[in-house]
């Protein structure tokens, strides 16, 4: 039995699962991002910057669509007034 702080014990679940092969992209991801708070350092999971960025770009869209929603008017709508 380990005994481990929750943040230790999510850094040894995603070792291993650099370890051991595939698993869930997307919850690896987000359970990469909780760790990486600024205080926990994520480098002990064994997984190096460059294949973070890999990750990140496998799971989340990087590619942004412009709409052509306005933030203004949906305020005004709502009965919001923006600060000038």
């Amino acid at each position: 039995m380990v005994d481990l702080d929750e943040q230790l014990e999510k850094a040894l679940n995603i070792t291993l699962n650099k370890v051991s092969g595939d698993g869930d992209l997307p919850k690896l991801a987000d359970l990469i991002s909780e760790l990486d708070d600024g205080i926990f350092d994520v480098s002990i999971t064994v997984f190096y910057a460059a294949e973070l960025e890999h990750l990140f770009s496998q799971v989340h869209d990087k590619d942004v669509k412009e709409d052509d929603f306005d933030v203004d008017e949906a305020l005004k709508g709502a009965g919001h007034q923006q600060n000038r």
